[in-house]
Parts: C-alpha cells; sequence; structure tokens
C-alpha cells in the first residue's frame, strides 16, 4: 500500500475506468446502482480495517452508475422510444449541435461534396402526422455542401430517410453504429439534396471561431503561389480542417506511423504547449509565469480548432501537468495523466472507448512507463568521464554530446510511444509499422518545426513581409514530412497488414509491459503474481491459438455484385473469388483484405465478364499482386473483360485458363468448357467446388437458366452435391431451378442479392419456391456479408446481421412436394 501513496490516483482511475467498462456491457437498473455506491461509501467510513477496499468498490460503483446515466434512455421523448429501430421518412427540426464538416470524394471519375452535421432533435414528424416532441442526437449526411452561415446553434428543418447507423459491411471493417454511439448518437438521417435542409431562422453570422479559422487561412497562404498538397496538410495541421487529409495524401502518413501529427490529439497539443511554454522563458521569464500564459493560449487554441473532443482531451492532460508547474508542486507524470484522465470521465464516461483517447492516454503512460528504462543504457552509452562536469567539456565535445543526447531521447521516446501503441493501432488501422520508429525521430522534428513556423506566421499577421516569409518556411517543413514519410512508408518491411489482436492478447502484452517497466508502482509481491500468471497464461493462450484455427470462407455483397474470399487455416493459402466494381473495391474490398493481414494474394479468379464481378480486378492486382489469376475457358463479349485478360497475358506466369477438373488449393472447376457455346455472360459463369475445411461449398455465381440446363446436361458425369450452395441472381432469369436442388442436395442455401438496384434483388417467386423446400435459405440483402467457419466438416455459419447456423443443428435436404411443378421459376 505504501507504493500507492506516491500514486494516489493511479487506483482510484483504473477503479473508475473499470466501473465504465463494466457499465458499458451489463446493465442494471438506477436505483440499485445509485444504492451500492452510497452503500460502499458509507461502509468504508464506518470501517477503516478496508477502507480502502471499500472505497475502491465505492468508485468503482459510482463510476458504473455515472456511465450508466449517460447511455440510459431517461427521457419518455427520447429517439430510441420514439422511432426506436425502424427506417422511416421523416422531418426533422432542430438545432446543430457542432458547425458542419464539408467532405469530398470520388467515385468512377467523378468528383462530389457531402457535408455531416450532429443534430439536437427537438421534434419530428412522420407522413401525415402531426410534430411530436423528440430529444437526442441525429447524425445528418446532406449531398452537398452546406453554405458557412449554417454554424453550431442554428435551428434547421431536414427532411430525409431517419435510420439506425450502418453497422460494418464486413467482419473486421469499421464500425460506423459503435463509433456513433461512443458519441451518444444512435440515428442516421439521409438528406438526399440541399432544398431538402432548410433555416428556421436568418442566417447567422458565423462566430468567432469560424472567422479566425478562416482569417488563419489566408494569412497561412499569404505569398504561397498556389493551393497545393502541403498547404492543405498545413492548415489540418495547425487547425483541424479535415477536408485536406484525402486518402491519397494520408496514406504514406499512415504507413510510416506519423498520421498522429494530424490530429489534434495528445502529441500534436503537447507540441503547442511545448512551444508556448517555452516561448516566454526566451524572454527570461519564470515557468510559472510561462505556465500561466501558455494555459490559457491553450484553451484559445483548443476552442479555435472549434472544440474537436480530441483536443479538448489533450489540452485537459496537459494543462493537468503545466499546473503542477505552476503550483510548484512535485512533477509526477503518471499521478498527472490519471488525475487528467479522471476529469475526462467526469465530463464524458464515452470517452473510455474512443480510439483517439486510447492511443493517446496509453502512449503518454508507456512514455512515463518505458523511458526510463530504455534511457538507462542509452545515457551510458554517451556518458563521460564522471570526473569531469559538462561545464568544463570542451565547446567541441559539447555541443556533439548535447545532439547526440538529444537524439537519444527522441528515440527512447519514440520507441515507447511505439510500443505502447503498437496493439491499438493494429486493432483500431490492422497495421503494424515497425519503420515508425525510424520515421518518427525526423517527422517530429519537422513537425515541431512547422508548428513553430506556422505560429510564428500568425503572430506577425501584421507584418505581411514576415508572414510570407514564416509561411514559406511552414510550406518547406510541411514538403520535407510529406517526402520523408513517403520514403519511409516505401522502405522494405515498413509496414504490415495483421489482424485485429483479441482481448487476451492484450491482456498479456500490457500485462508484460507493466511488469516490466513499472518496479517503483508495484510491489515485488504483486509483480511477482503478475508474472507467474503471465508465464502459466501465455504458452496455454498459445497452444489454444493453434488449436482453433479453421478454414474459412467470406462472402461479401455489394450493390451490383460480390466477392468471395477462401483462406486455409493457416491463412498461407487465400483465394480472392470476383472483385465488385471499382468504388466497392476501393471502399469495402481492399480494407476487408487488410483488415485479414493479407498483403499479397495466393490467387484471384474471376468468374465471368459481368462488369459488376470483375471491374475492380486491376486495383486488387496492384495492392495485392495475386500470384495467379485465374479465368474459364470460354471467352465474353465485355470489353472491360477482354482488356483484363490482355493485359495479364502479357505478363508470364500470371493468367492461367481453368478447364472442368482442374484443381487450385480448395478449389474445383466444374462448368463450363471450352466446347459449350453461350450467348450471354451469365449463361458461361464459371461453376465450382470449394473445400472449406471439410465443407462442400458450390459457387455459381450468376448462373443463368441456360447456364443450369448446360450444368444438368453435366450431372451424370459432374459430383454436384454439396453443403452449401452459393448463388447470384442473374439478370434476365431466376437462379436455382428445382432440378438444380435435387442435384446438388445442400443443407443451406446463400443468395447473393441486394436491395439496390432492384434487378439485384432475389425475386418473389424464388422466395417463394425455396421456401416451400423448407430449406435454410440466407439473403445477403437481409444479412449483410457471411462467414463460414469449418474444420472436419463441421461448419459454422454467421451473419453481420447476428444469424448464426451449426452444420449439426441443420435438417437433412428435402425434396419438393409433389404437387409443384417448376413453371413459375
Amino acid at each position: 500500500m505504501s507504493a500507492w501513496r506516491k500514486y494516489p490516483m493511479i487506483p482510484v482511475g483504473i477503479a473508475f475506468a473499470l466501473g465504465i467498462w463494466t457499465g458499458e456491457y451489463l446493465s442494471a437498473s438506477l436505483p440499485w446502482l445509485f444504492a451500492a455506491a452510497y452503500g460502499f461509501s458509507i461502509l468504508a467510513m464506518l470501517n477503516p480495517r478496508w477502507k480502502s477496499a471499500l472505497l475502491g468498490l465505492a468508485v468503482f460503483a459510482a463510476a458504473w452508475t455515472h456511465h450508466a446515466c449517460r447511455t440510459s434512455v431517461l427521457a419518455p421523448d427520447d429517439l430510441r422510444l420514439v422511432i426506436g429501430e425502424i427506417t422511416d421518412e421523416v422531418a426533422i427540426r432542430g438545432k446543430l449541435a457542432d458547425s458542419p464538416v464539408v467532405a469530398e470524394h470520388e467515385a468512377r471519375n467523378r468528383a462530389y461534396q457531402s457535408s455531416l452535421a450532429v443534430l439536437q432533435v427537438e421534434s419530428l414528424r412522420m407522413g401525415r402526422q402531426g410534430w411530436q416532441p423528440a430529444s437526442g442526437l441525429a447524425l445528418a449526411r446532406v449531398s452537398g455542401a452546406l453554405p458557412e452561415h449554417c454554424v453550431a446553434g442554428t435551428r434547421i428543418e431536414a427532411t430525409g430517410v431517419l435510420q439506425p447507423p450502418p453497422g460494418p459491411v464486413a467482419p473486421g471493417l469499421f464500425d460506423y453504429r459503435t463509433h456513433l454511439r461512443h458519441r451518444g448518437i444512435y440515428h442516421y438521417l439521409r438528406v438526399p439534396s440541399l432544398a431538402d435542409w432548410k433555416l428556421l431562422e436568418p442566417p447567422r453570422a458565423p462566430g468567432w471561431t469560424v472567422s479566425f479559422r478562416r482569417w488563419a487561412k489566408a494569412t497561412l497562404s499569404h505569398g504561397l503561389p498556389e493551393e497545393d498538397d502541403a498547404l492543405r496538410l498545413l492548415w489540418a495541421m495547425l487547425l483541424g480542417w479535415k477536408t485536406g487529409l484525402t486518402e491519397e495524401v494520408a496514406t504514406p502518413f499512415m504507413r510510416s506511423g506519423t498520421m498522429h501529427l494530424f490530429a489534434i490529439s495528445g502529441l500534436h497539443v503537447a507540441m503547442i504547449a511545448g512551444i508556448l511554454f517555452l516561448l516566454p522563458q526566451l524572454f527570461r521569464a519564470p515557468r510559472n509565469v510561462s505556465g500561466l500564459l501558455a494555459i490559457p493560449l491553450l484553451w484559445f487554441y483548443t476552442a479555435a480548432t472549434d472544440w474537436q473532443p480530441s483536443a479538448i482531451r489533450a489540452s485537459l492532460m496537459i494543462s493537468v501537468l503545466i499546473g503542477g508547474q505552476v503550483l510548484r508542486r512535485p512533477s509526477n507524470l503518471l499521478n498527472s495523466l490519471f488525475a487528467a484522465g479522471l476529469l475526462i470521465w467526469l465530463w464524458d464516461s464515452r470517452q473510455l472507448f474512443h480510439a483517439g483517447f486510447q492511443l493517446s492516454f496509453l502512449v503518454v503512460l508507456s512514455i512515463g512507463l518505458l523511458c526510463p528504462l530504455l534511457d538507462a543504457p542509452l545515457n551510458r552509452l554517451l556518458s563521460h568521464d564522471p570526473l569531469i562536469p559538462d561545464d568544463h567539456l570542451s565547446p567541441w565535445r559539447k555541443w556533439p554530446l548535447a545532439i547526440l543526447r538529444l537524439a537519444a531521447k527522441a528515440v527512447s521516446v519514440s520507441g515507447a510511444a511505439w510500443l505502447g501503441s503498437l496493439p491499438l493501432v493494429a486493432l483500431y488501422f490492422n497495421l503494424l509499422t515497425p519503420v515508425s520508429l525510424l520515421a518518427n525521430v525526423p517527422v517530429v522534428l519537422l513537425g515541431n518545426l512547422t508548428l513553430m513556423s506556422g505560429l510564428a506566421s500568425l503572430f506577425s499577421a501584421a507584418a505581411p513581409v514576415l508572414t510570407e516569409h514564416f509561411n514559406h518556411a511552414a510550406w518547406f517543413f510541411m514538403r520535407a514530412m510529406m517526402e520523408t514519410s513517403a520514403w519511409c512508408a516505401n522502405l522494405p518491411g515498413a509496414f504490415f497488414y495483421v489482424v485485429a489482436p483479441g482481448p487476451a492478447f492484450f491482456i498479456f502484452y500490457y500485462g508484460a509491459l507493466i511488469a516490466t517497466a513499472a518496479p517503483g508502482i508495484l510491489t515485488a509481491k504483486t509483480r511477482l503474481l503478475l508474472v507467474t500468471a503471465l508465464a502459466i497464461g501465455a504458452p496455454l493462450w498459445l497452444v489454444w491459438q493453434s488449436r482453433t484455427g479453421d478454414d474459412q470462407l467470406t462472402i461479401i455483397p455489394f450493390a451490383d455484385g460480390s466477392a468471395s474470399l477462401a483462406q486455409t487455416a493457416n491463412r498461407r493459402f487465400n483465394l480472392l473469388v470476383d472483385c465488385g466494381r471499382q468504388d466497392a473495391s476501393e471502399r469495402v474490398l481492399t480494407p476487408f483484405l487488410r483488415s485479414q493481414g493479407i498483403k499479397r494474394l495466393s490467387g484471384l479468379l474471376l468468374t465471368h465478364g459481368d462488369i459488376g464481378q470483375i471491374e475492380g480486378a486491376e486495383q486488387i492486382r496492384t495492392n495485392f499482386a495475386p500470384a495467379q489469376i485465374f479465368c474459364g475457358p470460354l471467352t465474353f463479349r465485355s470489353a472491360a473483360y477482354r482488356r483484363l485478360l490482355d493485359t495479364y497475358s502479357a505478363l508470364p506466369g500470371l493468367l492461367t485458363t481453368l478447364n472442368p477438373g482442374d484443381q487450385s488449393g480448395p478449389l474445383k472447376i466444374l462448368h463450363p468448357s471450352a466446347q459449350d457455346i453461350m450467348e450471354q455472360a451469365d449463361d458461361a459463369a464459371l461453376v465450382f467446388r470449394l473445400n472449406v475445411g471439410g465443407a462442400r461449398i458450390l459457387m455459381l455465381s450468376d448462373l443463368s437458366r441456360a447456364g443450369q440446363n448446360l450444368l444438368m446436361q453435366k450431372a451424370g458425369a459432374v459430383d454436384l452435391w454439396a453443403d452449401i450452395l452459393v448463388t447470384g441472381v442473374p439478370a434476365q432469369s431466376e437462379p436455382l431451378a428445382d432440378a438444380l436442388l435435387e442435384a446438388v442436395r445442400p443443407k443451406l442455401v446463400i443468395v447473393t442479392d441486394s436491395l439496390y438496384p432492384s434487378s439485384a434483388r432475389a425475386p418473389r417467386s424464388l422466395q417463394q419456391r425455396l421456401a416451400r423446400h423448407r430449406l435454410p435459405v440466407i439473403y445477403t440483402r437481409h444479412s449483410g456479408a457471411v462467414t463460414i467457419t469449418a474444420r472436419q466438416g463441421r461448419w459454422t455459419l454467421s451473419t453481420m446481421a447476428g444469424e448464426r447456423l451449426e452444420s449439426g443443428r441443420l435438417p437433412y435436404w428435402q425434396p419438393l412436394p409433389a404437387q409443384s411443378d417448376e413453371r413459375d421459376w
């Protein structure tokens, strides 16, 4: 217990965080939670012997209660009660909670804009009903750029489709619904045009923050020849202007692990605070006076960047640290960090689940724990004769030694930050970036110089000549940051895409980190228990992981096509079947493959010439360099398909034509053959069987009626039986003739259809016919992506909609009743 007296805020912060975390996943009645918090507090006062433990439980219960109050439905007109989980066209009246954010997009060589605005709902109208009171937050997505006079506090009326926020499209992708829920937003309003967005009051003059950002953008661009990427990144870095952070510009910074410099968060605000704190000291101002000047300037900067939550979190943390300097209290980074975290959770308990907070908190924690360990060997390496004071060293030894020590400190801080953030970066971005150890040292230095030049430009706005010189310096340093990050990202082994780690990995990783780096906090007995638990648990976890690998097939539906990824249990072989259109490949399929830790594909199979299935093939080849690309033996009239084959044929050993009976890994081709004569692309779609962990899965793609008839003629020579049958929706006919179903006799059917366009939707006649078979059918327009995991013939299916089926619980095939005929198909 004596060890904790030096760090009193650490146990309080841990108990409070555990209470919030428990409240997120377990619900309890508010009266019982209040009673528990007060009960433990009273027991702590009455029982001095168990005071510490009971106070910890009181803090835990109070945090649980606090989080329940923030997230429970308390108002009778809460949107979660008024409209619930349904999707409906509504009109909403309310106030803008924040100024809208305009985003730029590009799809199919067409640029367009959209606006995101958080609404504080006051009332809504559904259909022909009258207006009714409602409360809560809704995120509105408006097609087009909202005008600048739409600022926070403006009352508006918007008409559109109100629905729950969209969830992840496929496993491992960004969960937008959970992200918004942790911001207190449970509804998503799609506003189709600017005409459906009306102001209910005269346009307001822009607030001072909007005016300041407009002035700052103009000042920072003074004297520069054009608005290029470097200038937009300068605006993003200093002002939090997110429009300039396009995916193309941000990718090198992500892959080099330096993207954090463009988020108004921990390190960014620390750099601003450091400049503001040290600047008065250059004029010999005392440290407490520097702190008194730096704190209000820091909060002015936070307000000027529109009170972004990440900026508020970071400014609160830095203010606590600087406040200790002002009050001349002993500096204790870890204690101050947990005190700041406690204040943030009291302000908004949901901040605990924000990726930005977790990264900032754990990076600072790691710096506090690991830097002393990393500094010690570096200092010994750079030490000189201890009998000679630094003041007596000659300048030619003193200055190089000072520079080397500064560089060593930068390396230790970069290493500590990388080790602290490594699991979280893998969890949220599926990236492992060893190069960030190298990249952060020069890029953070260049970032400091960029910030110093940018702030000097703003402070010298009254002198245009000085402003122009500082702007050119800031542009030069930003350009150097871009080139350095791009160079580092292109080094061999600079980054890897990895599968997101699970909870067990986090427990072992951070447990080992704390056991190694916190000798002054944990007692010897506690450290021994922790090390023993890790030593026993880690091998057991590794053995369990090695025995839980299953073959896997993931089917991802798009608006006009689908893609499927087959992977073996050891993940050494992966096969991608089709890739959708260009925009689906870019926005969904590429992030999904990266979330699976795939940097290179074993193979890409193009089933037929439908543009909705193969348009994104070239992007997949560029990003994932498949070892082989497979196609069928027949040609198609599709010009896009022919161009792809011509390109791949020119690359030696890349393109392979597959005929019936050919196999590659778990894939076996069944149809068509080179002698077949087909009129349309869907007639000649490849039919093949996948062996996924012993489960037989028959893939029909968009096979049309003519293709099915030809396949049935080969049924005597081709074994069609399968556990699972997967089909798309052909353009001009209906899939799955009854005779084909009788030949396959599946336990389960998956129809890869989509809600839009209507031609890609499974027709009602097909649904009725499959229902008569009393056969489990998954329609992907309802279920979303489907994942099948299998081992030794036993398989489990799960969907993004939460459905779950197991092979052992499904009935065997039942033929269609005799009174049925096939005229309705």
